[in-house]
């Protein structure tokens, strides 16, 4: 049997998330990205199908995978466009609620870092969102 890497009721809090992911998918197709769309379709994919059930092995490993390309995608189109800075200030303060997250985790704060996850989520929401509408 998988190790759990949290109780599965933190694990619905990201699917939760998970569905914000495609009013992303929405925006980027109706401005012209549809490569960046097709990055958030897989990520969007690959989270709810970790979530639902996040358990050490594959899933966990594929949505890795797929998030961090897609976040190089983003990345890459943020750089040769003129929001570059915007993208990585907003990108960095993602990134940066996910040690704080690990921390709280460790020592038994599952609450708070989960609700670190979820802001993690809700900052690539908001800049690809302004990715988006500004390149």
């Amino acid at each position: 049997m998988s190790e759990w890497v949290v109780p599965a009721h933190y694990g619905q809090w990201i699917v939760r998330m998970g569905y914000l992911i495609p009013i992303s998918i929405l925006h980027a197709y109706l401005r012209g990205h549809i490569v960046l769309a097709a990055c958030s379709v897989a990520g969007c994919t690959t989270t709810i199908l970790y979530w639902s059930k996040p358990t050490r092995g594959f899933r966990r490993t594929l949505d890795l995978i797929v998030i961090q390309l897609s976040l190089w995608s983003h990345l890459n189109h943020a750089w040769k466009s003129n929001v570059w800075f915007d993208y990585l200030t907003l990108i960095t303060c993602a990134a940066a609620t996910y040690p704080v997250g690990h921390a709280l985790q460790a020592k038994g704060y599952l609450d708070l870092a989960m609700s670190c996850h979820v802001i993690l989520h809700i900052f690539v929401f908001i800049a690809n969102n302004y990715l988006y509408l500004y390149s």
